[in-house]
Order: structure tokens, then sequence, then C-alpha cells
């Protein structure tokens, strides 16, 4: 007849001292009654602090954009225009590495959001389908 004794390994919380299998059962099963889904039972109490907020000034948001606009003002307009040509161009083709291309957008000083509305026209915008 099996033994109804379980015996944790050396150096668990129990430090080697025999438990009832039927306890362990009980136990877990409780344990696992008690979690929810992305919910931790073994909570410190500390579930009410939140982390602050990073909230940034309106005069930021102010110096940033006049700081993009000398910079879009300063800029070499037809070497721009021809950097993201070129970008478009290289995104038709699969077979073609883009990273020269994209490099060449950040030296003629193209924004981010310029470089991704030049993508976007070739490959479009990924939207998920809604599957239930």
């Amino acid at each position: 007849r099996a033994s109804t004794k379980y015996d944790p390994p050396r150096g668990s919380a129990t430090l080697g001292t025999p438990v009832s299998y039927p306890m362990t059962c009980c136990v877990l099963r409780a344990m696992r009654a008690a979690c929810s889904v992305g919910m931790n039972a073994f909570v410190e109490g500390n579930d009410e602090d939140r982390i602050p907020t990073l909230v940034i000034g309106e005069e930021v948001e102010i110096e940033q954009k006049r700081r993009l606009a000398k910079a879009k003002s300063q800029r070499n307009s037809e070497a721009l225009v021809r950097a993201l040509m070129s970008l478009k161009k290289a995104a038709v083709d699969p077979s073609q590495n883009m990273m020269p291309f994209l490099i060449e957008a950040a030296r003629a000083r193209a924004t981010v959001g310029e470089i991704m509305s030049a993508l976007e026209e070739i490959f479009g915008t990924w939207r998920e389908s809604t599957a239930i």
C-alpha cells in the first residue's frame, strides 16, 4: 500500500517536515480558488499604492513645437523629398534593403512621422480583425 505522507525536499518552507498528501491537495485547491487570472493571492497590503503619472507641462510642449518648427525650417526640402521618394521606391521592392534609405531620410532630417507616413503609403496600416 502507498504511503499517504509527502516529504517535501529539504530547503522548502516546511524544512522537510512530513505533510499529509490530502492536506496538501486541500491547500492547493484553496489557493487556486482564491487566485483569479492575473491576480496574486499573496499581497502584502500595498495594493493601493499607485505609481505617479508623468505629467509634462505645457511649457515643455510649446518649447518642443518651437524646436521642431526651427529644425524643419533649416533643413534642405529638396533633399528631404528625394530621400522620402527613394524610401518609398525601396519599400515597393521586397528584395531591397531599406536601412540605407531610412538612414538617408534621417540624414535629410525627416521626422519619424514623415518617415512613417511615407511607409504607410506603401504598406498601409494593419488593423487587427475582430474575431469572437
